[in-house]
């Protein structure tokens, strides 16, 4: 019995350390230096928001010819740590979302997608599965891409319209200020690279 126990314990160790080591490989968001902004019009002013709280899981592999591509991109984002510089359209922004009810805003990359390669970085576009307020909807996302050392700068911006989510655009001033139905939602992502990931050495040929 205890020989089968040690060997339960050494085993569960033993996994745990490959998860441990396979997840380091991957692309390390640095969430301090990364920025994403959801950006808007109204019948007064443009406005613009950012993302406090949200974590991304980048996983870059290569194809069967050898060429990089992004496998799986999962994005997952607090709706309350959505913000304005006035706490007046960030209330309203949570009303909207009813983030009591609907805590996060999710995408999941839904096929992998191929990387046109450039001089030190590439294009793509991902195509996934946009869940806000609940309702999800699949998108497709232009992103950009350079690398600096082992650094790995990820962007791009989406159009996305509230009504589609069964949002209705906040209003304040007693209804003097309304805000368009459309925005975008914008990204500048930082990521740390492994030495071995494929990207690195597609982009230092």
């Amino acid at each position: 019995m205890k020989t089968k126990t040690l060997r339960n314990i050494f085993l569960s160790v033993f996994l745990a350390g490959m998860v441990t080591t396979g997840s380091a490989q991957g692309p390390a968001l640095l969430i301090k230096e990364s920025q994403m902004k959801i950006s808007g019009t109204s019948n007064l002013h443009d406005w613009h928001e950012v993302a406090e709280d949200f974590t991304i899981e980048l996983k870059l592999t290569s194809d069967d010819s050898f060429s990089p591509v992004i496998e799986k991109v999962t994005l997952i984002c607090k709706s309350a740590s959505i913000r304005s510089d006035n706490s007046i359209m960030t209330n309203k922004t949570h009303d909207a979302l009813k983030v009591g009810s609907h805590p996060e805003i999710k995408f999941a990359s839904s096929q992998v997608s191929a990387l046109q390669l450039q001089s030190g970085g590439f294009s793509s576009a991902i195509t996934g599965e946009l869940t806000i307020n609940g309702i999800k909807k699949q998108v497709t996302v232009p992103v950009e891409g350079a690398l600096d050392g082992n650094r790995l700068t990820v962007k791009g911006a989406k159009k996305v319209l509230m009504s589609d989510y069964g949002i209705k655009a906040p209003t304040a001033l007693m209804g003097t200020l309304k805000t368009g139905d459309e925005v975008t939602v914008s990204f500048d992502l930082k990521f740390e690279i492994p030495s071995n990931n494929v990207i690195i050495t597609a982009l230092n040929k």
